[in-house]
């Protein structure tokens, strides 16, 4: 991330530097360009009048701090850098697939607000009345057994060394029969050619605990992800029941007992109007207050047009994972 500190002028001839041809280059908000290289994922926020100053190699214009950044990330490389550099960053490709996503039901008991799976009438009406079925909604455990044993095919025919598998939705625990069912047989699944663990995850929204289904992760070593979009006033702007009542309240004592349980857990939070101004809080508040450890930032696309700071994010990526609390982010400090 584009972090500036005092640095030496690199002891090359800049004038033989230029841009690679793999940085991507995106206006995101007046006056600011975003340089983004794929190559370590590097992002750098530099004034959109400096384009054609880099395009022109006019680098005498550029502050020496900057120049050098560009320098020391491989924004700007020597004229034969981009012919080799694949050789360097490329990996064989993988043959067959090593994740099965096992889609357990289609109905959901949220009415996300940014979903982009919108549940219709039909399926809100199964999700708020657990008495009835529709067999359309809902993967069997016959179909869940036969994914599983052609996933367990091609990772053996490919030798595959380590794989993972997703239980996801809709709401997966709306379907508690097959997750029960599944779970056991994935974690009994080996293959020829296998070196690590297979690794189970299950993402759910938060508002079911079965104490059964815990109990059924602890055995089977399952990683829960839950979906939470920072503090109450935060979340519950984005994320209500389907009666429009807030979720915060329950997802949070959902993942109290699945930690208490021994289940491994971790937090989803998507990044909107409802929270974009208050990331650092919502971090802190994760780590802090929840105990959480590993958590994930879910973007919307639209999201850049939105948001008045566009250095924010790339900032606060780099400052999430410090664990130095000192480095945590100060929305004040780093107020544009």
């Amino acid at each position: 991330m584009n972090v500036l500190v005092e640095k030496r002028a690199p002891a090359m001839d800049v004038r033989t530097l230029g841009l690679s041809g793999y940085v991507h280059r995106h206006k995101v908000a007046d006056g600011v360009l975003a340089l983004y290289h794929p190559f370590g994922h590097e992002v750098s926020f530099i004034p959109e009048a400096l384009e054609e100053v880099l395009d022109q190699r006019r680098y005498e214009m550029i502050p020496p701090e900057l120049l050098n950044d560009l320098i020391q990330r491989r924004f700007l490389v020597p004229e034969d850098f981009d012919r080799s550099a694949l050789d360097h960053v490329s990996a064989p490709p993988i043959k067959g697939f090593f994740s099965l996503w096992l889609l357990m039901v289609q109905t959901c008991n949220m009415a996300c607000r940014y979903c982009v799976v919108e549940a219709d009438e039909q399926t809100r009406k199964v999700a708020q009345d657990p008495e009835k079925t529709n067999a359309s909604t809902k993967m069997t455990p016959e179909t869940a057994d036969r994914a599983v044993e052609v996933f367990r095919q091609s990772l053996e025919r490919h030798r595959q060394p380590f794989a993972k598998t997703t239980i996801y939705g809709g709401e997966p625990l709306l379907n508690r029969l097959t997750v029960a069912h599944v779970v056991p047989r994935l974690r009994q699944m080996r293959w020829e050619g296998q070196t690590q663990p297979l690794e189970i995850l299950c993402f759910t929204n938060g508002l079911i605990y079965d104490p059964k289904i815990t109990e059924i992760f602890v055995q089977n070593d399952v990683t829960v992800g839950l979906s939470l979009d920072g503090l109450q006033q935060h979340n519950d702007a984005s994320r209500p029941l389907l009666n429009g009542g807030g979720s915060f309240d329950k997802i949070v004592s959902s993942l109290k007992r699945y930690r208490d349980a021994g289940v491994r857990v971790g937090l989803s939070c998507t990044i909107g109007k409802h929270n974009k101004d208050d990331l650092g809080e919502i971090a802190a508040f994760f780590a802090d207050e929840l105990g959480i450890n590993t958590f994930q930032l879910q973007t919307r696309m639209h999201l850049v047009r939105e948001t008045r700071r566009p250095a924010s994010l790339a900032r606060l990526v780099s400052l999430l994972v410090s664990p130095d609390p000192s480095m945590r982010w100060d929305s004040e400090r780093h107020a544009q």
